[in-house]
């Protein structure tokens, strides 16, 4: 692939790629550098306090020419890491714990973006179906993290994670596009319940095989967990940015075998684990026929990214 590192210099960087597939942990680490400011998932419909004056309705929006408008002024605004204190308080709720502090933090980091001319990180997997939209309207280099799908699957079915296929059917964008060959299978799983097993599967290969890279970096969760410091340190030179003594350490501290082999249920987003025995967890969730009707359904897209197989989800011993 051709190095981002003179194309990219000052640019954006979006990290995407299916949910559940490491993306707050690469983005984590990225920024762990001190060249980035995350302003974490604006495209996540549960979040309330975003750059967006109010959340968006659809998980995996896809965002064009024709609904960009309002998007767009929200994302540049946050390219030139300017607030907006009086939507950001009218958004506050009463009595909230949480919003006063993730308000004054984001603040904060908008504050440091600016006198130290930081760049951006867009961390968000719900953008992955807009990946030329970043490339093309705000000039983001763009690293697509991608997980096997059985690892994947088995944390879905751990967090109780289901998806409702009504959020691509209703973008028409999406669905008269490059999602059509999908209809079939995603109007048949309508019809399956609370099925997370396919639900996520086909989701997983919806996704990766859909994939529209423009000029991006595609990184695979498993390369990451059992090589972190020389993979990150990688990712760091294609991306322009400088790979820092606190970098190095952030990373070994956040994949050491000290740390916990699984996230908590209650709390799935932390991104201290021992990564190589997390590698494994999949196989104390699910059981063969679970893990047979995952490769299934997504057959030759994860052959493609994984043609070693089950091989790359078995931590060396």
């Amino acid at each position: 692939m051709p190095s981002m590192t003179s194309s990219h210099s000052r640019s954006p960087v979006l990290v995407t790629g299916m949910h559940r597939s490491g993306t707050s942990w690469v983005g984590s680490m990225l920024c762990a550098g001190g060249d980035l400011i995350n302003i974490g998932e604006p495209l996540n419909v549960l979040n309330r306090q975003t750059i967006f004056p109010k959340r968006v309705e659809l998980w995996y929006a896809h965002i064009t020419e024709e609904n960009e408008a309002v998007f767009l002024p929200y994302y540049r605004d946050a390219l030139a890491f300017k607030t907006h204190p009086l939507a950001d308080l009218a958004r506050m709720r009463l009595g909230s714990p949480r919003d006063p502090g993730r308000i004054a933090r984001r603040w904060g980091d908008f504050f440091l973006g600016r006198i130290q001319r930081r760049r951006l990180l867009i961390k968000d997997p719900f953008a992955v179906f807009s990946i030329d939209w970043f490339v093309r309207r705000l000039g983001c280099g763009v690293v697509v993290v991608v997980r096997h799908p059985v690892a994947v699957v088995s944390s879905l079915k751990r967090l109780g994670f289901a998806f409702d296929f009504e959020n691509l059917l209703r973008q028409p964008s999406l669905m008269d596009g490059r999602l059509r060959r999908f209809r079939p299978a995603i109007e048949a799983s309508l019809e399956s319940g609370d099925d997370v097993i396919g639900q996520g599967s086909l989701l997983w290969r919806i996704i990766y095989d859909s994939l529209e890279p423009p000029d991006v970096r595609i990184v695979r969760h498993e390369d990451l967990s059992l090589e972190p410091v020389t993979s990150c340190a990688e990712l760091y030179a294609e991306l322009g940015l400088e790979f820092t003594p606190e970098a190095r350490a952030a990373i070994e501290a956040s994949t050491s075998e000290k740390n916990p082999a699984e996230v908590s249920v209650r709390d799935p987003f932390k991104v201290r684990l021992a990564s190589k025995t997390n590698l494994g967890n999949w196989e104390r969730r699910l059981d063969r026929a679970e893990v047979e009707r995952i490769l299934e359904i997504t057959g030759s897209v994860a052959a493609r990214y994984y043609p070693e197989g089950l091989e790359a989800l078995r931590p060396p011993a």
